[in-house]
């Protein structure tokens, strides 16, 4: 997929990702500006993904990459080759019970005056294991970048697994960068919290999972998409054990 330079793609183009084993090379040319949405549905049994772009100068890229079947592993490399471009990536990640969710994402600034910011939420239920890997990679020419990498993850049971693995590498000067991963665990004081307000643990758990994901939903900013979206975790979150 090309972009050419100086074009405004206005609403977000959307990739239904159904399939194993395919990949999907994006670029955007100089001053160019593309936001690109991968979505993995909860009832794609399995789904791997290997994903790249490229941004000429001035030229800007957002990824959001919404990941809620049983069995994902997906890879983005994206690449500020251009000076004073931008680079923004999103992933969401919801699993349950066995699901086995990977996504490994960097930023890699080869050019001057770049900047993007990586974001990550997971959620775990049940069994689930949940593996995100971000990284930041400034090179050489990368002077005067300035991004961040923010992990966030929560485990909603004591069988759940996530691994949160925050990367940063740097290889020049007059640089601004830094990164953070937090895993927090759903504990028995804030299920007592909820309980004593009369809110049973299904609820709690629905008001959680919602509270968690939905801002970085918001983030794509077209109402239509996100809508679907939200539906989608809905259902994600509806499905009995033994569906997947």
């Amino acid at each position: 997929l090309t972009i050419p330079a100086s074009v405004t793609v206005g609403d977000p183009v959307v990739f239904d990702w159904q399939a194993k084993d395919r990949s999907l090379a994006v670029t955007a040319g100089a001053g160019a500006s593309v936001q690109i949405v991968i979505i993995v549905r909860p009832d794609t049994k399995h789904a791997t993904a290997e994903l790249s772009s490229a941004i000429g100068e001035k030229g800007s890229i957002r990824w959001h990459l919404v990941l809620l079947g049983p069995e994902c592993d997906c890879t983005l490399t994206s690449t500020v080759a251009g000076s004073d471009a931008r680079s923004d990536i999103d992933a969401l990640l919801y699993a349950r019970h066995a699901d086995a969710q990977r996504v490994a994402v960097t930023n890699l600034f080869q050019a001057p005056g770049g900047g993007g910011e990586i974001g990550i939420k997971a959620i775990a239920e049940h069994k689930a294991h949940v593996t995100c890997r971000g990284m930041i990679d400034i090179g050489l020419a990368g002077r005067g970048t300035n991004t961040f990498l923010t992990e966030e993850a929560l485990m909603l049971d004591p069988t759940a697994r996530v691994d949160a693995v925050p990367g940063l590498e740097i290889k020049t000067n007059d640089v601004k960068a830094s990164h953070s991963a937090t895993v927090s665990r759903l504990s028995a004081e804030e299920l007592f919290y909820f309980a004593s307000r009369g809110i049973p643990e299904a609820q709690a758990r629905t008001m959680l999972i919602d509270g968690f994901l939905t801002s970085m939903v918001r983030r794509i900013g077209n109402a239509t998409l996100e809508s679907e979206i939200l539906a989608l975790i809905a259902t994600k979150r509806g499905l009995k054990i033994g569906r997947n």
